[in-house]
């Protein structure tokens, strides 16, 4: 998995996206990641992995919102998401581990279905911790293993299978924030024994 790869295989997948991840899991977990995020009006809030603007309609009105993505056909889907929905947001091209803005410019920066994704996870949460003010929050939702135990024979033969289709099963959150001076407030497993989890992270 890198940048460009992803570029194209989201670029393709843009058309099907919101289809995609209509699932109960995937609409269940957003909205308990924006449950923990509790935004108020007047926040500003930094989608990573924007996509095709799916989180937008859990986002309360009155919320100063920036949206980063590295798939071009992602963004325009977003734009016109954006608005029809009436929820103004600024849309940059970007790879959610180099971004282009100040330290601490948000109040909550959210991550759903990107730790997966990206190249360089470690990179992208760093990233996220540097754009969220002294104070402000992280939201994740996405797969993750257990730190417990490795990954199941099963399982990794599977990720051979998600990789070149632009999603990593087997990585680790706790791995990923190793080092980075930031609390885990809230871990939420959407059920028993599931991968996917709902997280917030103080900064």
């Amino acid at each position: 998995m890198n940048n460009l790869w992803n570029r194209i295989v989201y670029s393709c997948w843009s058309p099907i996206y919101d289809w995609l991840i209509a699932w109960p899991v995937f609409v269940n977990g957003r909205k308990q990641a924006w449950k923990l995020a509790d935004v108020k009006q007047g926040e500003k809030v930094l989608l990573a992995g924007v996509g095709t603007g799916v989180d937008l309609q859990y986002i309360p009105d009155g919320v100063c919102l920036t949206g980063v993505d590295i798939s071009p056909a992602m963004l325009k889907i977003a734009q016109k998401k954006s608005a029809r929905l009436g929820k103004p947001i600024q849309l940059l091209q970007s790879d959610a581990e180099h971004i282009n803005l100040p330290d601490h410019s948000f109040d909550v920066v959210a991550l759903n279905l990107i730790l997966s994704v990206v190249a360089n996870p470690t990179a992208c949460f760093r990233e996220a911790a540097r754009l969220t003010r002294p104070g402000g929050r992280i939201i994740v939702f996405d797969k993750f293993i257990t730190s417990q135990k490795p990954p199941s024979l099963l399982r990794r033969i599977t990720n051979l299978l998600t990789r070149p289709f632009g999603t990593d099963i087997n990585r680790s959150f706790e791995e990923m924030i190793e080092g980075t001076d930031v609390t885990i407030l809230e871990d939420r497993p959407l059920s028993t024994g599931s991968a996917f989890r709902a997280i917030l992270v103080g900064v």
